[in-house]
């Protein structure tokens, strides 16, 4: 099977440097537009389902790139966004701010790092790894996978088999753009990827 990979379109809190987390907040115009465009690049790829997180931003992007195509759409809860506690909905400066010191922590050891309130690398991996656990035996052939800058993050982690402290150091892709691999039995191959990243310190 092929499963290809993209970020939700940029919303209204990408605009302002806010941490969404497992909050939300609206796709802008240029978000819409972007999953429109999304839309006619994935055309080749015959996609035969879309896999999505069940949260707005992911959920309307998921809607445009489907448009007018007889494509069914999945809402997996394990597809959400890292939350990151009492930091979703914040700007990077407000975090810094109020937990100037917390944040350190979390520089210095991202991987086992918890504020108390939101989610390790570790837990946000383990609840991917259930979710692509349940995609590889959809019965469909060629699917969408619509998710999240750290959550996508960790679905190359394991499609990759990268070493697990690489998570931090991947760059998070912009929204609507596009990875796919190959899985035929244990075996996983990049087939492409779309080389444009945002510029987020997590």
């Amino acid at each position: 099977m092929k499963i290809y990979i993209t970020r939700h379109g940029r919303t209204i809190w990408n605009e302002e440097g806010k941490l969404q987390g497992s909050l939300d907040s609206p796709l802008t115009q240029e978000g819409i537009q972007m999953a429109k465009d999304l839309s006619k690049r994935i055309l080749p790829y015959n996609i035969e389902l879309i896999v999505t997180s069940d949260l707005k931003r992911a959920k309307d992007t998921s809607s445009y790139i489907r448009g007018n195509m007889d494509i069914p759409i999945w809402y997996f809860e394990e597809l959400r966004e890292m939350s990151y506690g009492v930091w979703d909905g914040m700007k990077m400066e407000e975090v810094y701010e109020k937990y100037g010191d917390e944040f350190e922590k979390f520089k210095k050891d991202p991987h086992n790092y918890n504020n108390g309130s939101g989610e390790t690398y570790y837990q946000l991996v383990d609840r991917v790894k259930a979710s692509l656990e349940k995609i590889k035996n959809c019965g469909y052939e060629n699917v969408l996978i619509v998710s999240h800058g750290i959550t996508v993050k960790a679905l190359r982690i394991i499609l990759e088999n990268q070493p697990f402290e690489n998570i931090g150091k991947l760059p998070v892709i912009t929204g609507c753009t596009l990875i796919g691999y190959e899985i035929s039995g244990d075996k996983v191959n990049k087939i492409m990827q779309e080389e444009v990243y945002d510029d987020i310190p997590m």
